[in-house]
């Protein structure tokens, strides 16, 4: 945040998409030998349901659990009384066209998994999370991740969200996708396989950076 003139202190949410450990390590940092959350006044949410599986023993699709990251970047969060506890459709903005922001349910990766929606003006985008890691998942929605809780759910969570995505537009956003990061859903009419069209979303993406003044 700071490397972008953003202050920590200045941030009012966090959401995490879910518990694993790649997507919380970021929640806390360790100041004098304990972990205090990186975002002090902000508010974390957390899906109620992956919370509740995690901190029950739950398992990834590896058959592990990762109890040291639950103690070190989401208890913190708890103690601190920062944490929200929300239901996996959850409103975080509703301003009608101007600007709406939800959470999607997106399971399978994990029991709990939401990812993120933002609609304004028209214009819509998605943040997946991890129910999409590569956009070869878009054309092979049966490659999965070996951390997948329940594979064959999140085959269905891939191919009901890209199935309401195709040919409307929208950005979607692969959080571990390699840059360019983004792009819009299509569907092949004859083989019914989803793509990730790239041109078409820098089409949308570029003149907000250039708006912004970034070097591309």
């Amino acid at each position: 945040c700071i490397a972008v003139g953003i202050e920590p202190e200045s941030v009012t949410h966090v959401l995490c998409t879910h518990l694993h450990t790649d997507h919380i390590g970021w929640n806390t940092r360790l100041v004098e030998g304990k972990w205090v959350p990186t975002f002090p006044r902000a508010r974390y949410l957390f899906s109620k349901k992956e919370y509740d599986y995690w901190s029950n023993g739950g398992v990834a699709g590896t058959g592990t659990a990762d109890e040291e990251s639950l103690r070190d970047s989401v208890q913190p969060i708890m103690d601190a009384g920062l944490a929200d506890l929300v239901e996996m459709d959850h409103v975080l903005v509703d301003e009608g066209e101007t600007c709406r922001i939800v959470l999607r349910p997106t399971p399978g990766h994990s029991p709990g998994h939401v990812s993120l929606i933002i609609e304004s003006k028209g214009a819509r985008a998605v943040i997946t999370g991890d129910c999409i890691h590569h956009p070869v998942q878009l054309a092979r929605l049966d490659m999965r991740s070996s951390a997948d809780t329940d594979w064959e759910e999140a085959v269905r969570t891939r191919e009901s969200l890209l199935g309401d995505l195709a040919g409307t537009g929208a950005l979607l956003f692969g959080t571990h996708f390699a840059r360019p990061t983004c792009g819009c859903v299509q569907r092949d009419a004859a083989t019914g396989a989803f793509r990730l069209d790239i041109a078409e979303g820098l089409a949308h993406v570029v003149p907000l950076e250039r708006r912004a003044g970034a070097k591309l």
